[in-house]
């Protein structure tokens, strides 16, 4: 089990500021939950902060996945720092889109976008188990990273 005796710490990484803040507080609320950074932009100098925080866990905003620089870079700097686990958030419900933050990104968790603040909060604690929650038809073409947990398609 990964969770400190301090606490989960946690870098979000959203374009949407109002989205971010609104995300920030809330996570805040729970224990035990630090937020240790927040930015509107996924590239280098923020992953390094990212790594510098101590971060257990990277809240990443799908769009960010694909539309600020080359793929590859974003790949690298995931790839950099396998103790730092990255939950995609705001994914489409379609099956190439889930496959690209698991396979692609090497994302521990997603969400789609209609998750609810329960669902995040399930996700962090189950990532922080090494753990991965989801959906019947998609532990059936993955074979790998998640465990079926009964949750609905």
């Amino acid at each position: 089990m990964m969770i400190h005796s301090h606490g989960i710490n946690i870098a979000i990484v959203h374009r949407d500021g109002l989205y971010r803040d609104s995300l920030r507080h809330c996570l805040m609320q729970a224990e035990p939950i630090s937020i240790v950074h927040s930015a509107s932009r996924l590239d280098q100098g923020t992953w390094k902060t990212v790594i510098a925080h101590r971060s257990d866990i990277l809240i990443l905003e799908f769009g960010l996945c694909r539309c600020q620089g080359p793929a590859q870079s974003a790949e690298g700097m995931y790839r950099s720092s396998l103790a730092i686990r990255t939950i995609v958030i705001g994914v489409p419900d379609k099956e190439e889109d889930i496959l690209a933050c698991i396979e692609g990104v090497g994302a521990a968790a997603y969400l789609l976008m209609d998750a609810r603040l329960d669902d995040l909060l399930n996700n962090i604690h189950a990532v922080m188990r090494e753990k991965a929650l989801c959906p019947p038809r998609i532990s059936n073409f993955t074979l790998g990273p998640c465990v079926h947990t009964g949750a609905p398609s």
